[in-house]
């Protein structure tokens, strides 16, 4: 006989030893002595150890996935995904005693491409999907903020209380994406991409600010092209590059952006700074540029005698500077050690009177 939800319902209720006689007596002399085992969860996994954990990963924020119910998913794919069982029939058929090898191997060489195909297919989906859904987010956050400006709440501190399952950088950022109608026909570039690719755009005055980029660059996209999106996520990849480049004021060709690119090469501000090491020295940033896309990404490293040059063209900048700076401050005077700062002097008036004497015969000639 089936039970109804009432019934369910007050067997599960958590009943007190004087609620429910079938319960034995618990003395209170007896109960002082219980052991507490509860758990505090802050002191076993803190809050800030969590977020670190979930920041260390690409999660929104709070994750609320449960392994098994992942697990199953991925399960019931697997049972009809052809490729398993394709994979699964070949090794067991090579279990038979008479195997034509040279056979096995070329239909092996075909299974293995098949399946690379298949994961290659998987990737590029999974970045489509994964910005798609960060998109819906966004525009789930936009349309909250509207309502609850509207009800006379301050956006930021309204959402870090109601929204906690968000990390404000993923709620920025899926905002973002969502408030730029521009970048949705190239979901297929993943998050990361559109998110550069609206930041290397935010001034734009066009209609298209992505499409009038890539335009720029004669890059053409179409969602019905055949051509791989690794093809085109590298040629954007370029374009990003090229407009790093172009905000720090260096102009190269674009086409040594592409091989720069393609080898690699992280235009990063630790390369900024080196470019800029480089003009200080005297050397040439386009030059320098050049030699990393010729070396295959990497510079190789300078004879010993022009690469001391180098250092004290580089350091002789960064002392004058320095030595500027401690004019305008002489408190830090006191700091200086005199015994260095002697030695520098000395060696200073000697390479100063060996350069006068060249500048003197050259004149002389």
């Amino acid at each position: 006989m089936k039970k109804n939800a009432k019934e369910i319902k007050k067997e599960n209720e958590i009943k007190t030893e004087d609620g429910n006689e079938h319960l034995p007596k618990i003395s209170t002399e007896a109960e002082e002595r219980r052991p507490d085992v509860s758990i505090d969860q802050s002191e076993t996994l803190p809050v800030p150890a969590m977020n670190r954990i979930l920041d260390a990963e690409p999660y929104l924020g709070t994750d609320n996935t449960a392994v098994n119910t992942v697990t199953a998913i991925y399960t019931e794919e697997e049972k009809a995904d052809p490729n398993v069982e394709m994979v699964n029939d070949w090794i067991k058929s090579l279990d038979s005693g008479d195997v034509n090898v040279t056979r096995e191997i070329d239909l092996g060489i075909d299974i293995a491409k098949t399946v690379s195909n298949d994961f290659n297919e998987f990737y590029n989906l999974s970045q489509m999907t994964l910005a798609g859904r960060l998109i819906l987010v966004g525009k789930v956050c936009l349309t909250l903020k509207q309502l609850t400006r509207t009800a006379g709440f301050l956006w930021s501190r309204w959402a870090d209380t109601h929204l906690p399952f968000l990390k404000p950088r993923s709620r920025e950022r899926a905002m973002l994406l969502a408030s730029r109608e521009d970048c949705f026909p190239y979901l297929i570039l993943g998050i990361e991409r559109l998110e550069l690719l609206c930041q290397a755009t935010r001034d734009s005055k066009a209609k298209d600010p992505i499409g009038d980029l890539l335009k720029r660059y004669n890059i053409l996209f179409s969602q019905d092209s055949e051509n791989s999106p690794a093809e085109f996520k590298a040629l954007v990849d370029a374009v990003l590059n090229n407009e790093k480049l172009r905000e720090n004021q260096i102009e190269v060709n674009f086409e040594l952006v592409k091989q720069l690119t393609y080898f690699k090469v992280e235009l990063d501000n630790s390369l900024l700074s080196k470019l800029n090491e480089v003009e200080a020295s005297g050397g040439s940033k386009v030059k320098y540029l050049e030699l990393l896309a010729i070396n295959g990404g990497k510079v190789l490293p300078p004879p010993d005698s022009e690469q001391r040059l180098r250092d004290f063209n580089s350091l002789s900048s960064r002392l004058v500077k320095t030595l500027a700076f401690i004019r305008e401050d002489e408190s830090n005077l006191q700091k200086i050690d005199k015994t260095v700062f002697l030695q520098l002097w000395e060696e200073l008036q000697v390479l100063k009177s060996k350069i006068i004497f060249e500048e003197e015969v050259k004149n002389a000639a």
